[in-house]
This record gives C-alpha cells, structure tokens and sequence, in this order.
C-alpha cells in the first residue's frame, strides 16, 4: 500500500539503523526523532504505521521518488537487506532484481548457472535471454573430459552474461557470488 506522503510520519537519516525516523511521536514509548523500525527474522527492517506493517526499504524509495509501480520491486545493490542507504537501492523488475542476486544455496558446481547434468553426462551453462527465455548450452564430459567441459561451462556462461549487459541486461558484479 502507497501513502501519500510518507513524509509526514518518516524522515530519512543514515545514523538511523533502518535509515528511517520518526517526524511524529507515533506512541508513548517511541519519541519524535527516534529510530522507525525493527529488523525482522527475514533480515529486513519493517516499521508499523496505522496498523499496517512496511519495508523499510519501500517507504525510503517512496520518500524520495515516486509510488512503487505494480510487479516492480526495490534492490538492495550490495545485496545487504539491511543497508537502506538511498544510493544503495533502485526500482527494479523481478527480472533485473534476480541479476543482482547472490549464489543459490542449492547449487553444487561452486559457479553460479552451472550444473552438472549427470543423466546426461555433460556440464550445462543456463542463463536467461533478454526476453527472459531460458537458455542452456551442454559440453559433453565424454568429448572434453570431466574438467574442461566444466571450464568450457563456467566460460560460456560468462561470455553470455557480458553479452546480455552490453545489450541492455543489469546482472550486476556481485551476481552469482
């Protein structure tokens, strides 16, 4: 949900652990100028207004630009959830906002969009087309052997990624780490 003007209840600090502070006094135990916000177990800081609960994050972008447009989202560029510093966010889609994203937890190559495909016996470079199409290019183990069709793998996927940017794409540098 979108307030107005979410400058009269907040105002942006940085000495402030969720950058935000309070311009009212929003309850007797909280003063005007104290810090709006709690960190969450998701590692996100959320504020409480109006009975309503709200990212941090959010509210700072909207102090400072406009509404957030519908399926558009706020990127932590470091990747820190809990760095909400205004030079450390932008207005992304889903799209953009997975190309700033670290290392999947589930991944087992050690390289991100790199996967051994046992059934098959080869390593598949995967990466996402501009369209947002799934893409995928296979070396075979049998052909290359085990250590230079991972090398050849982790390679593509790299000239692919360097390609997408020079066209347009935002993965960033801390994708994939």
């Amino acid at each position: 949900e979108y307030m107005e003007d979410w400058s009269k209840a907040f105002y942006y600090d940085e000495t402030s652990p969720s950058c935000l502070r309070w311009r009212i006094k929003p309850s007797q135990h909280v003063d005007m100028g104290g810090v709006a916000g709690y960190l969450k177990s998701g590692g996100y800081y959320v504020v409480g207004f109006n009975r309503e609960k709200y990212l941090c994050h959010r509210v700072i972008w909207e102090l400072f630009n406009e509404e957030i447009g519908e399926r558009l989202q706020i990127d932590h560029i470091n990747g820190l959830r809990t760095d909400n510093r205004i030079l450390n966010l932008r207005l992304v889609t889903n799209h953009q906002n997975n190309q700033n994203q670290k290392m999947q937890s589930t991944n087992t190559s050690g390289v991100t969009g790199v996967s051994l495909d046992s059934r098959n016996n080869q390593w598949k470079a995967k990466w996402c087309s501009r369209d947002g199409k799934q893409k995928n290019k296979s070396f075979s183990i049998n052909k290359y052997g085990y250590d230079s069709a991972f090398k050849l793998a982790c390679d593509f996927r790299i000239k692919m990624i360097l390609e997408l940017n020079l066209e347009g794409s935002d993965y960033t540098v801390r994708h994939g780490i």
